[in-house]
């Protein structure tokens, strides 16, 4: 189980396509990393541990915003490929 979290993180970190996910499993199987069974190779199963990943942070990352004095929040001013910054008055 630790693999396919390792893997859904890594996918996630590297913005890796949900549909690689069996092939990536498939990949480590022949690699000699025991994935397991197909049961365990699918996308709802990988979407499933990324919300768990995501909630585990979100839910750290509140604790943390909690036990601070003050905290900052910064955004960058670069405009995203398909949007025109916008600046509001």
């Amino acid at each position: 189980m630790l693999r396919h979290i390792m893997t859904v993180y890594t996918m996630n970190k590297e913005n890796v396509a949900w549909a690689k996910f069996s092939t990536l499993c498939i990949m480590q199987n022949k690699n000699g990393a025991v994935m397991g069974s197909g049961d365990y190779q699918n996308r709802p199963f990988a979407t499933e541990i990324s919300e768990i990943i995501a909630e585990t942070i979100r839910v750290e990352l509140d604790e943390d915003i909690m036990r601070s004095l003050l905290f900052a929040i910064a955004g960058d001013g670069s405009a995203d490929i398909c949007m025109v910054e916008t600046e509001q008055m």
